[in-house]
């Protein structure tokens, strides 16, 4: 792996760690660590991560692009070009998959300030956009086929345009943001526990009574975090808190650990081995905005049940009350950001921009 030039940075900072010693308590030293295994998974010759789908590699660059910005880490631009150049595509057939690429760029902008990673943001934006039509009083479609109108492909969407007027203030991004956010409200998406179910009955055009997972209560607080700092409406930050502190009480183990609802019977798929980090990570977003201890009490004790409880060496399980049970990419770069929401807690440096 070394001759790979990402790659030698990453283990030359893992053997700085090794060398010296990792602090347990630290949450940078714990952040490094399971950066570093993470990195072991990542292939230089097609900018992904073995073993795992597009969106996925989409997400765990996120993730470390979150630790370049929160720790700054000014050393890995050249890790960050590398998989832009292998991953300047979309019109996948599910919308969904380029839209956590349209996220994963504009954390790229942020860390590098190239124009190139705003570009292919607007442009997944585009495409997006012209999914969306008035089936069912409006939302973009899940895929091209035009078969389902779900929360998380709108959610993205949500977040991509509210976060595209934090960088460019082009009022037409803000104006979809907020059209978004009205038709997703008033969708029957968001259940009465303020809880957010799969998606919509196209026939019915009614809550399709889904499964409840913990992404599509994350993916959503980011994109009103950043509606509520674009309009000065705090009640965009309410309706955030309303569905994270349903998640908290609803979707926790006994001992308040962050759980999907696929773990207790064992039968989690590879895509939702990917969920829990995601809703951690605009968690964080949501804390910085708001300051509430509830937030950050919640990130801290689920980083160190990961650490202490779903863990082997420096790779990370999908069980963070535990026990361990094997590690991959989509696991370990979603306990990886609930490491790096504790160290954004710890430090005076976010990846949090309003």
């Amino acid at each position: 792996l070394v001759h790979h030039p990402v790659m030698k940075v990453a283990l030359i900072i893992w053997a700085m760690i090794v060398w010296s010693g990792i602090n347990a308590q630290d949450p940078l030293d714990r952040v490094v660590s399971g950066a570093n295994q993470l990195m072991t998974w990542y292939d230089t010759t097609d900018g992904q991560w073995d073993s795992v789908g597009w969106w996925h590699s989409g997400n765990c660059f996120t993730t470390m692009v979150d630790y370049f910005l929160v720790s700054n880490d000014k050393s890995m631009y050249s890790f960050v070009n590398n998989t832009y150049t292998w991953n300047q595509i979309f019109n996948f057939e599910g919308y969904d998959d380029e839209g956590w690429w349209g996220l994963a760029w504009l954390q790229a902008y942020e860390y590098a300030n190239d124009e190139r990673y705003l570009h292919i943001t607007e442009a997944i934006f585009a495409d997006m956009a012209a999914a969306w039509d008035n089936t069912c009083g409006g939302g973009v479609w899940w895929d091209r086929a035009k078969t389902y109108k779900n929360a998380i492909t709108n959610e993205l969407f949500f977040s991509i345009t509210a976060q595209l007027y934090h960088y460019t203030k082009n009022q037409t991004y803000l104006n979809w943001a907020e059209q978004e956010w009205k038709w997703f409200s008033n969708s029957g998406m968001i259940n009465s526990q303020y809880l957010i179910n799969d998606g919509i009955s196209t026939s019915s055009c009614q809550n399709n009574n889904g499964p409840i997972w913990t992404y599509n209560q994350g993916v959503v607080l980011g994109g009103l975090v950043y509606l509520s700092a674009a309009t000065g409406n705090k009640e965009y930050l309410q309706a955030a808190e309303q569905i994270a502190n349903s998640t908290l009480l609803h979707l926790v183990t006994s001992s308040g650990i962050l759980q999907e609802i696929c773990e207790p019977s064992k039968n989690c798929d590879s895509d939702q081995l990917q969920f829990k980090g995601i809703f951690m990570r605009n968690l964080v977003t949501l804390y910085q905005a708001t300051k509430l201890s509830t937030y950050s009490d919640f990130i801290t004790n689920n980083a160190n049940s990961i650490w202490n409880n779903a863990r082997s060496g420096n790779k990370f399980g999908l069980y963070w009350e535990g026990p361990y049970d094997t590690a991959e990419p989509a696991r370990q770069s979603s306990a990886l950001d609930a490491l790096v929401s504790a160290l954004s807690i710890s430090t005076t440096t976010s990846s949090y921009r309003p």
